[in-house]
């Protein structure tokens, strides 16, 4: 049985003596920036993205990725380019850097959209699998 109270899953986070861990310091830090990263910056990490697609058919490969995170750095791209059209449009001032701009959020809508889509291709797959290895009662 699986105990998923607040205590345990403090203690699962939290072992005994982490504070004085350089290791559990370093693999904490090393989370966090890859999580800034994948809602900033997703296109910095365009490995993520080969890896998905890579083991599309790997559910156990798949759950390695932080696709709340891919899916956070789709939506804030999406938006930030839909804002970026809307405060400039009419505009030509600063055309190289709306340019430029325009070019680095599209780069991470593609790579944090490829995952996603990738993901949820993968729980749609393992929805029907489940279905058809599920007997009915016409089966019996």
């Amino acid at each position: 049985m699986k105990n998923n109270t607040i205590r345990a899953q403090a203690r699962a986070d939290f072992p005994t003596g982490w504070w004085r861990s350089w290791r559990w310091w370093g693999s904490a830090i090393k989370k966090d920036v890859t999580a800034a990263l994948l809602v900033v910056a997703p296109v910095l990490l365009p490995h993520r993205a080969v890896f998905a697609v890579r083991n599309r058919r790997d559910p156990e490969q798949l759950s390695r990725l932080d696709g709340e995170g891919f899916v956070y750095g789709f939506v804030g791209a999406l938006a930030l380019i839909a804002m970026l059209e809307w405060t400039t449009s009419g505009s030509n001032e600063l055309l190289p850097f709306r340019l430029g701009l325009g070019g680095f959020l599209a780069l991470n809508a593609a790579v944090s959209g490829t995952v996603v889509a990738v993901l949820i291709a993968a729980r749609l797959r393992g929805r029907k699998e489940a279905l058809i290895a599920t007997p009915t009662m016409s089966d019996e």
